[in-house]
């Protein structure tokens, strides 16, 4: 599959981002974010150490039957999550 047939296999999916905010980070401070965070690099401007980032990708048994509603609800593998902001709006 070209590059061009995985881009019209998600035309279809209209997601609407709110305005980015940035994140700074110290020395040391681990940032934990869900997968579908929208993001883009920085530059390390402040520092002469080198950045390291690592991904790990979290998904529940039978992830792949449910992959595409996945990417509309960014909870729907997470119930813990779910429902600890449906107790805190409540």
């Amino acid at each position: 599959m070209s590059l061009g047939e995985v881009d019209e296999r998600y035309d279809n999916l209209k997601i609407a981002l709110p305005e980015p905010s940035q994140i700074l980070g110290g020395p040391g401070d681990v940032i934990l974010a869900h997968y579908m965070l929208g993001h883009n690099i920085g530059g390390n401007y402040a520092s002469e150490r080198v950045r390291r980032a690592v991904y790990f990708r979290l998904r529940r048994v039978g992830h792949q039957q449910r992959w595409r509603e996945c990417l509309c609800d960014e909870l729907l593998e997470y119930d813990p999550v779910r429902a600890a902001l449906d107790r805190e709006t409540a």
